[in-house]
């Protein structure tokens, strides 16, 4: 059982059921445990860097400002789905290692540290693959991918996470659920 996926070049394929996302604060990890999906991660890139002026608006700091640099291969029952690439503000960011963030999910060591996730602004959208992102996801340059930026606040109001990522949009689908005010 699963998803009839066709990809130019490729033909048809039947893929995994979709991995279906709710619009909620729940990261792909969690989301991806509760699936039985079996979540891990490789650690690409993990290293402070100061601010540049996109980063700094978008967290609400200073050009200059600290953060750490954060970027993942997300695997679901060891097939590639995403890459997520985050820049991080504040004490608790500081103290991530390879080790804990390829074991568990980011949100989830954050919120150990007194780091409590509120509010998200999110702009979803849609790309082509790189030759770098297909070589990473096990995709050919110019497959679709699902972009998501992410700009996370915690329940004292700051910006604290920056997020771009992209998703392999073969197994993905987002389910948003609008209420009227």
């Amino acid at each position: 059982q699963g998803l009839l996926v066709l990809r130019r070049g490729v033909g048809t394929q039947v893929v995994s059921a979709p991995l279906r996302r709710s619009a909620g604060l729940t990261s792909l990890y969690d989301e991806m445990v509760q699936a039985h999906r079996g979540p891990t991660s490789r650690v690409i890139t993990l290293k402070p860097v100061a601010a540049d002026e996109q980063a700094a608006a978008l967290l609400e700091v200073a050009v200059g400002t600290p953060l750490v640099h954060l970027e993942r291969l997300r695997l679901g029952a060891g097939r590639p789905l995403a890459l997520l690439e985050n820049w991080l503000h504040g004490e608790a960011a500081e103290s991530l290692t390879a080790s804990e963030l390829e074991q568990h999910g980011l949100y989830e060591i954050l919120r150990r540290h007194l780091v409590r996730p509120h509010m998200a602004d999110r702009m979803i959208g849609a790309a082509a693959a790189t030759r770098a992102q297909a070589r990473a996801l096990g995709l050919r340059p110019g497959d679709p991918l699902v972009t998501v930026q992410i700009v996370m606040r915690d329940d004292h109001g700051h910006c604290f996470d920056l997020g771009r990522h992209v998703y392999d949009a073969a197994p993905y689908t987002i389910e948003p659920r609008d209420v009227e005010p």
